[in-house]
């Protein structure tokens, strides 16, 4: 038969489980200074992948650009809009 667990080594009560007020308010000051930090990094990324999808289609010549139904002027913005919905861009565009 197996023995029962020895809950008198748990704590008594959930407060005694959480961190005290002073390592609280030491974690609330660091995310004061990391979500900034943490929003230029994410800021940064986006705006490199960005680059990347740009200079890619940049490198396409007009045919496969007209292929794709882009001019080589739309670029920028179809990629700037494609990467603000999350979705490939429905050209706003009148013909």
């Amino acid at each position: 038969m197996t023995e029962m667990p020895n809950f008198r080594s748990y704590p008594r009560n959930v407060l005694e489980t959480w961190p005290s007020p002073r390592r609280r308010r030491r974690a609330a000051a660091l995310a004061l200074v990391l979500r900034p930090v943490l929003a230029l990094g994410r800021a940064y990324a986006r705006w490199r992948e960005r680059e990347h999808a740009i200079g890619e289609l940049a490198r396409l010549d007009d045919l496969m650009l007209a292929d794709m139904g882009l001019r080589r002027g739309e670029i920028r913005s179809v990629v700037i809009d494609a990467q603000s919905s999350g979705w490939p861009a429905e050209r706003r565009r009148s013909r």
